[in-house]
C-alpha cells in the first residue's frame, strides 16, 4: 500500500519514505514504526503493542522505541511540541494524525475524535516488558542455584 501524507509517501511494498519523490533514509525498524502508525493512525496505539508489534523477536526496552521515533521525528522534519505527525501520548504511547490518502484516493480526513481521557484506576495494568520478564527468571535461577548450593553444603557438614 502506498500512503501520501503532506510532501511524504510512504510504500510498505517497496519499503520506501520518500520526501517530495526523493527516497529519505530511515532504520528499517523506524520505517516499520510508521507504517504500524499509519496503519492505525488515529487512535492511540501502545508502547507495548508497538515493541510487541516492531520488535516481535527481540528483547528491547522502551529506548528503542524512544529512539525510532526521534528518527521518525527527524525524517518527517517535525518539532514534537508542535506535532503535525505523530503525536505523543505521555506514558502511553503515540498516534499519528496527519491526514493520509492511500493509492487508491481514499483519504481519512482530519483525526478521528479521540478516545475519551482514561483516569489512572481505570487502565488496564501495564504488561511486564520482556527485559523484566528476563531479568525475573534470572533471579529466580540464582535464588534456586543459591539454595541448592546451601542445602548441599549444609547436608556435607552434618555427616
Amino acid at each position: 500500500m502506498v500512503y501520501r501524507f503532506d510532501q511524504f509517501e510512504v510504500d510498505d511494498r517497496e519499503f520506501r519514505l520518500s520526501e517530495d519523490g526523493t527516497p529519505v533514509q530511515l532504520e528499517p525498524k523506524a520505517l516499520r514504526l510508521l507504517v504500524y502508525l499509519i496503519e492505525n493512525r488515529n487512535r492511540l496505539v501502545r508502547k507495548q503493542e508497538l515493541l510487541d508489534k516492531v520488535w516481535p523477536d527481540a528483547m528491547v526496552t522502551e529506548n528503542a522505541l524512544t529512539r525510532a521515533i526521534g528518527l521518525l521525528r527527524k525524517a518527517l522534519n517535525e518539532d514534537s511540541r508542535v506535532p503535525r505527525y505523530l503525536e505523543t501520548i505521555p506514558t502511553a504511547g503515540y498516534r499519528f494524525i496527519a491526514n493520509v490518502t492511500t493509492e487508491n484516493g481514499a483519504s481519512t480526513a482530519g483525526p478521528i475524535p479521540r478516545e475519551a481521557p482514561v483516569s489512572a484506576s481505570a487502565q488496564p495494568a501495564p504488561r511486564p516488558s520482556k527485559s523484566w520478564m528476563l531479568a525475573a527468571a534470572v533471579l529466580l535461577v540464582g535464588v534456586a542455584a543459591a539454595g541448592a548450593f546451601l542445602y548441599f553444603h549444609h547436608s556435607r557438614r552434618v555427616l
